[in-house]
């Protein structure tokens, strides 16, 4: 595993009870809040094994099913890629990255929603837009063409 490939595990793993010893102090249910996640994360380790597999495990966090991890990745992807993110960003911003995925997007992968003329409503990262058409990344990686007329 590659050490910047790491960081981004830790934390994604850090406010989901990586131990049972450490499940016991993790904030739980619903009176459990985003600050409560965030302090725990910050005063605690990951476990980086369970951070790529919560990472990969579409049924649970699907952060897979938008970003990719590896360097030599070339798969096109609706986010952008996390293979450096812990060289990019400290602790706390990989934490509220997580807990608040939306809150900053980076430039490019912002969405577009498109209404077609029939009632269509179709949204995406707009990947080429020409005279004749556009073409949105929608969030399961297809792209959508529609065309401008």
């Amino acid at each position: 595993m590659m050490r910047m490939f790491i960081p981004l595990f830790l934390i994604a793993v850090q406010f989901l009870a990586t131990t049972p010893a450490m499940a016991a102090a993790a904030p739980a249910g619903p009176a459990a809040r985003p600050t409560d996640y965030q302090n725990f994360a910050m005063s605690h380790a990951g476990d980086p094994d369970r951070g790529k597999a919560l990472f990969f495990d579409e049924s649970r966090l699907a952060c897979s099913r938008c970003h990719t991890v590896s360097a030599d990745d070339r798969t096109a992807k609706v986010g952008p890629g996390l293979f450096a993110i812990g060289d990019k960003f400290g602790r706390s911003e990989l934490v509220t990255s997580v807990l608040y995925p939306s809150a900053e997007i980076a430039v490019g992968y912002s969405a577009t929603t498109v209404r077609t003329r029939s009632g269509d409503v179709i949204q995406g990262v707009l990947k080429e837009a020409t005279k004749a058409q556009l073409t949105l990344m929608q969030s399961d990686a297809t792209l959508a063409r529609i065309d401008a007329a």
